[in-house]
C-alpha cells in the first residue's frame, strides 16, 4: 500500500494520484513511493471533509441524467410488429381467420405493458399495425 503524503489515504501501489484528495503521490529519493503514512498530516477528527474542497467526479449516473429523454419508443413499435407477424404466422396454419386478430391483440397488450409514457400509446398502436402490415408485405413478395 502507498499512503498519500497530503491526507494519509491508503492508495494502490502504482497510482499516480491520491484516490481521496487527488494530489500527486510523491516519490521518495530512491524512486519508490512512500510506504508508511505520515501521521503529522493526517486529518484530525475535528476537521471535516468539505465537498467543495475537491473537484466532483462525474459518475455514469450523472451522465445518464444529463442525456435528453427519448420521447418516443420505436423499439416497442418494432417488437410489436414482429410479435404480430410471428404469432399470426404460427397460428395461421390452424386458425386462418383469427391468427391476425390474436397476433395484433397480443402486440397491443405488449405495448400497453411496456410503454413508459402512456400518452404515446395512441401513436404506438397504429404504428404497430402499420409495421406488421409492412412486414407481411415484405414477406409476401
Amino acid at each position: 500500500m502507498v499512503y498519500c503524503s497530503n491526507c494519509g489515504e491508503k492508495n494502490k501501489k502504482g497510482n499516480k494520484f491520491c484516490s481521496n484528495c487527488g494530489k500527486i503521490l510523491n516519490k521518495s529519493f530512491n524512486g519508490f513511493e512512500n510506504s508508511k503514512p505520515i501521521k503529522s498530516r493526517l486529518k484530525s477528527k475535528e476537521e471535516t471533509y468539505h465537498k467543495s474542497d475537491y473537484p466532483e467526479k462525474s459518475s455514469k449516473m450523472q451522465n445518464y441524467e444529463n442525456t435528453p429523454e427519448v420521447t418516443f419508443e420505436w423499439n416497442i413499435v418494432i417488437v410489436g410488429g414482429l410479435i404480430t407477424v410471428i404469432i399470426s404466422g404460427v397460428l395461421g396454419w390452424a386458425l386462418q381467420g383469427l391468427s391476425v386478430i390474436i397476433g395484433a391483440s397480443t402486440a397491443i397488450i405488449y405495448a400497453l405493458l411496456s410503454t413508459r409514457r402512456k400518452s404515446t400509446i395512441i401513436l404506438i398502436i397504429p404504428l404497430i399495425l402499420i409495421m406488421a402490415a409492412s412486414i407481411f408485405a415484405l414477406f409476401s413478395l
